[in-house]
């Protein structure tokens, strides 16, 4: 069984997809949309990707667990 790959993202609207990822080549990625995000998931990892939005409500859950130590 694949390993499940867990990708955070932050969508800002007009602007694009902030995504992080322990399992990226480069930690931290840029895309023009979710839509690219997602393609990039799918030839990258296929169907083992979970995504989680990074909301203001989630964040500090999310960095008091490490998600965002290097």
């Amino acid at each position: 069984m694949p390993k499940l790959i867990t990708i955070y993202y932050d969508n800002e609207p007009n602007y694009g997809v902030n995504a992080t990822c322990v399992d990226f080549p480069c930690r931290n990625e840029f895309f023009n949309s979710m839509a690219e995000l997602r393609s990039m998931a799918l030839i990258e990892y296929g169907t083992s990707v979970r995504f989680i939005e990074i909301t203001a409500k989630n964040y500090p859950q999310l960095c008091a667990a490490g998600v965002f130590n290097v």
